[in-house]
């Protein structure tokens, strides 16, 4: 007798994803935590800054991938498995991203398409695209930096927890707290 999983695959499946997003909410509230801190203060600022570079990025990013993730389909689908379905062919070419892909499977099928696709694609996502996402982090983190160059260091917890207690037990200035506080 034929016994279906695929109820329990799907529900496994599921629950995976919704603790991979458990974690990732966990993670952004720790790092909001940490906002006295001033390496994580700077990483936030800077992504702050970046978001909206970053945002149209991605969105160029996506596109590019899925205009290849279809290229790949129609064209390599049909003999190779690693291309059977969209899925499995947006899997693969992540791991020629990674470069965790057996390169000879697509010379092997085309000795033309396929090396041509191969190096366009390493080109164009590998080298323009991950360079551009850099460079959009490091500019965005050295204006946090020229910004903040001239400002008082109100990250350190030790130096406001003494000045919160200093105005605590009626030595400290009421006025410096509040100015460490905001």
């Amino acid at each position: 007798e034929f016994i279906n999983y695929r109820g329990l695959a799907t529900a496994s499946q599921t629950y995976i994803t919704t603790l991979a997003f458990i974690a990732f909410l966990s993670s952004v509230k720790f790092i909001q935590i940490l906002r006295f801190n001033r390496r994580i203060s700077v990483l936030n600022a800077t992504l702050q800054t970046a978001s909206h570079y970053l945002t149209g990025f991605f969105v160029m990013f996506l596109v590019l991938l899925v205009a290849f993730v279809q290229f790949a389909y129609v064209v390599f689908g049909p003999t190779l498995s690693q291309f059977r379905c969209i899925v499995s062919t947006f899997d693969t070419l992540v791991s020629l991203i990674l470069g965790r892909f057996d390169y000879n499977l697509l010379d092997g099928e085309n000795t033309i398409l396929g090396p041509t696709y191969c190096m366009c694609f390493s080109i164009i996502v590998t080298f323009i695209l991950v360079n551009m996402f850099i460079c959009i982090i490091i500019e965005s983190q050295a204006t946090v930096r020229r910004q903040r160059a001239n400002l008082r260091n109100k990250y350190d917890i030790i130096d406001f927890m003494i000045e919160q207690f200093k105005i605590w037990i009626g030595v400290g200035d009421e006025s410096s707290g509040r100015r460490q506080a905001t």
